[in-house]
């Protein structure tokens, strides 16, 4: 692969994450709902709002970004698919074209599922405000992550996160000590005596 095909490719998926966060993040402001963070896991990109659950709002910010992630992944994919490097490759770019509207909708599929499920489990758990942020902190802590706060989020949440980073830290001691506690135990049983 070329240096300018792999940069296209790296810049597209930035821009279309971007892009897809970047709708979360208007939609929230339009209804008032301040963004406390941004989490990057292993897993995606997570922004944390301190929101409502609205059926309504729930769909938009389904909806919205899958949009978002469908006209910016069709446009990246078709500039890539129309570029000289993909050409002097040997690919089919043709049939590729051809394939695009598919390609752009499993893209779609690939950034917003995550969404339509935590939109469902919101709707089923519905909590609001302060409490809907302190559990997405929390659940935020279940994977390792960069967590970059708003200005409102470190003057509101960061002391929170903190506090939710010491309680993980003493449990994973607690366990850990159960473990060594546990199979120092289970050493000693096995010794012939």
């Amino acid at each position: 692969m070329s240096p300018e095909l792999a940069a296209w490719v790296l810049l597209g998926l930035l821009a279309l994450v971007a892009a897809h966060e970047a709708a979360h993040v208007a939609i929230a402001r339009c209804h008032g709902h301040p963004t406390i963070c941004v989490a990057v896991n292993p897993i995606g990109v997570a922004v944390l709002f301190e929101d409502g659950p609205g059926v309504a709002y729930r769909l938009l910010q389904v909806l919205v970004p899958a949009l978002v992630s469908w006209g910016v992944g069709y446009l990246w994919l078709w500039g890539l698919f129309a570029s000289a490097a993909v050409r002097a490759a040997g690919l089919e770019v043709d049939e590729a074209v051809a394939r695009l509207p598919w390609t752009a909708t499993l893209l779609t599929v690939l950034t917003s599922l995550g969404d339509a499920v935590g939109g469902c489990l919101d709707l089923a758990r519905p909590v609001s405000g302060r409490c809907r942020a302190e559990r997405g902190l929390l659940e935020l802590r279940r994977l390792p992550a960069l967590v970059l706060f708003t200005a409102y989020g470190r003057a509101h949440w960061r002391p929170t996160w903190l506090a939710h980073g010491e309680r993980a830290a003493r449990a994973s001691t607690r366990r850990g000590r159960r473990a060594r506690t546990s199979s120092a135990v289970d050493a000693a049983r096995r010794r012939p005596r």
